[in-house]
């Protein structure tokens, strides 16, 4: 049985890894073969990434760079119970696959040859159904501590910027929002912490977003001519919190669950048991109203979410940074 996975970033990589190992002939494709994904760190937590790297034999602390004990969010100090970590990503990326990458851009997945064709990319079948949020990264060099991130939000802008710490001596700077420019973002952070970096290097992309009740069903997959089957996974299936902006951890429980589907089912009939659990995930994380309140509370949803950072920042609530962001939009959306 054969599967074609467009794409070799995080639930590619991951997903042609397992399936692999589990005896499927396997073809990864990527329209570059020097290196998968950003070069930049990302922020996680190790418990969650250790028990999906665990089947295949990994564990987080092997990509672990740093580890944030505090976070600052407008100048509100936040107490850290669960710190999160920063990983080496394109060390991951090269553990996850070691295999042959194709270096070939697909720019039509259903006309791939193969009994499923996953698409890996990114970029949905169907981007109607998203909202695209710009963003903007960026690595540089300071002297600051590597225990924090700091985080800046804007009362009238729907997003906010970060700074955490990279590689030694690196440092992640970025902004995700709809009514502002992502860089003028991160540099108002840069002014509001005052401070000093040089810039390595940069990139604009964007954070796709999706609510499931119309996706899933529509965008992550179509039937080809002929047969066979084409399913989106990672970004590309709506693997990213509007909020919180983290996609990582969700690609990978995506592709885990694609990866238990076509185990359990084959691969004609993995698509029906990959929906529903995907759909039931996004659901219970409240992806739905997550996204409602990214697109039509706009500016009264921030303002309300930095009200509510500042009330529990000064009782130091022991919660993780994105737990404390999902908390925040928790309260506001009721």
């Amino acid at each position: 049985m054969s599967v074609a996975i467009i794409g070799a970033g995080i639930s590619g990589s991951y997903l042609a890894r397992r399936l692999e190992e589990e005896g499927f002939k396997v073809k990864v494709y990527d329209r570059t073969r020097r290196w998968r994904g950003c070069r930049c760190a990302w922020a996680s937590y190790g418990d969650e990434l250790d028990d999906l790297l665990r089947p295949l034999f990994l564990h987080a602390e092997e990509f672990e760079l740093a580890r944030m004990e505090r976070a600052v969010v407008n100048g509100v100090e936040i107490d850290l119970g669960r710190p999160p970590v920063i990983i080496d990503k394109p060390k991951l990326l090269k553990e996850l696959w070691g295999g042959e990458i194709v270096q070939k851009e697909i720019r039509f997945p259903e006309r791939v040859r193969a009994n499923l064709v996953v698409n890996a990319t990114g970029v949905p079948i169907c981007p109607e159904e998203f909202m695209a949020l710009p963003a903007y990264q960026a690595l540089v060099e300071g002297d600051y501590p590597r225990d924090r991130a700091l985080v800046y939000m804007r009362r009238d802008v729907r997003g906010y910027a970060w700074f955490f710490p990279a590689r030694e001596g690196l440092f992640h700077l970025g902004a995700a929002c709809l009514d502002y420019d992502p860089e003028a973002l991160a540099l108002k952070l840069l002014s509001f912490y005052d401070l000093k970096v040089r810039k390595v290097c940069e990139c604009e992309d964007k954070i796709r977003v999706m609510s499931p009740q119309h996706g899933v069903d529509i965008t992550s997959a179509r039937w080809r001519r002929g047969g066979g089957l084409v399913l989106s996974v990672g970004e590309a299936a709506g693997a990213v919190h509007p909020i919180s902006g983290e996609g990582n951890i969700p690609s990978l429980i995506g592709a885990s669950l694609l990866f238990d589907a076509i185990k359990m089912e084959g691969v004609d009939e993995a698509v029906w048991r990959y929906w529903t659990d995907w759909v039931s995930y996004l659901i219970d994380e409240r992806y739905p109203e997550a996204a409602e309140a990214y697109r039509h509370r706009g500016r009264r949803f921030w303002l309300r979410a930095l009200r509510e950072i500042k009330r529990r920042g000064r009782s130091r609530p022991k919660l993780g940074l994105l737990d404390e962001l999902k908390v925040v939009w928790e309260v506001v959306v009721r």
